[in-house]
């Protein structure tokens, strides 16, 4: 997938994704994802994926055990 291979691009699109579709964005990635998948376009699948994982971490309320207050 064009434009998504770097961790910018990727963080960029979640940020546009939860901006426009709020707590329903990790679900367009997934669709998304799964789409380019039955497509067999596992590059595709893949950054939608990273995606997908990167709307998770905005959306996140909750701290991870261990995890530091920044």
């Amino acid at each position: 997938m064009p434009g998504m291979n770097s961790d910018r691009e990727v963080w960029r699109m979640a940020n546009i994704l939860v901006q426009w579709y709020g707590q329903h964005a990790a679900t367009i990635a997934m669709k998304h994802a799964n789409t380019l998948l039955k497509s067999n376009d596992i590059k595709g699948h893949r950054a939608w994926m990273r995606v997908f994982n990167a709307i998770s971490e905005l959306l996140r309320t909750e701290r991870r055990p261990g995890e530091a207050l920044s």
